[in-house]
């Protein structure tokens, strides 16, 4: 079994459908990204998700490369030491020292063709959506078809 990793998104599209390398590290990483609401495109922040993948060991890059945007995190972490910028392309998964989310902890850059490629594995989503927006009723109301129960309006779905 490989490294699992996640990514946090607001898109309904998974990161690596966007045929672009992306950044992805530990649960607490995407979390912390989903909570800042950072980057979020317009038109997008009403539902969550949290990707996961499994990255082989192998496709892993021996060499760590500093964050992209470094910041007091990564002088701390690194003693000062400098570390090599992520590459631009890569054939390999390459990891850093990410010091935004879960400060201190290893990401990773996966270029979304290993995963079309079947080299990283996408291992689904777990969907965070918010009830109350007029945008997801379409979802919430084929889950309490599906299911049954009710959305109360605490919001919170209730099954039978």
């Amino acid at each position: 079994m490989g490294k699992i990793v996640y990514h946090g998104t607001w898109s309904p599209k998974p990161p690596h459908e966007y045929d672009s390398s992306f950044h992805a590290g530990t649960k607490k990483a995407a979390q912390e990204r989903l909570e800042s609401g950072e980057g979020i495109p317009d038109g997008y922040g009403y539902f969550q998700a949290v990707h996961r993948y499994e990255v082989p060991e192998e496709l892993i890059s021996k060499k760590t490369y500093s964050d992209p945007h470094p910041g007091d995190t990564y002088h701390e972490v690194t003693k000062g030491k400098s570390l090599p910028h992520l590459p631009d392309e890569s054939d390999t998964v390459s990891q850093y020292i990410n010091d935004h989310e879960d400060r201190g902890q290893r990401s990773y850059v996966i270029p979304s063709h290993l995963v079309h490629s079947g080299m990283v594995k996408h291992l689904g989503a777990q969907w965070d959506i918010d009830p109350d927006d007029i945008r997801n009723a379409p979802v919430v109301n084929a889950m309490i078809t599906m299911v049954g129960g009710k959305h109360d309006p605490t919001g919170l779905f209730i099954p039978k």
